[in-house]
């Protein structure tokens, strides 16, 4: 069950990881670490579709920040 609905919003996810990170790789790692972010949130599989939409982005772009301020670094 969880995992349907997670899939229902992973290429939302990994759309906004690639927009932002421009670069395959680290879409990918951080749309991996988005979803497992709001996997473990609860209140996510009983949300609305919008707010589960609203958490996909705004967890989405946090872990793309993180995610672009470690290569940065490197």
């Amino acid at each position: 069950m969880k995992n349907a609905i997670l899939r229902q919003y992973e290429t939302y996810c990994y759309q906004i990881c690639h927009y932002l990170l421009q670069r395959e790789p680290h879409a990918s790692r951080a749309a991996e670490a988005a979803l497992l972010s709001i996997a473990v949130d609860a209140w996510f599989f009983t949300d609305s579709d919008e707010a589960r939409r609203e958490k996909i982005l705004l967890t989405s772009i946090r872990t793309s920040l993180l995610r672009q301020g470690k290569s940065d670094t490197i």
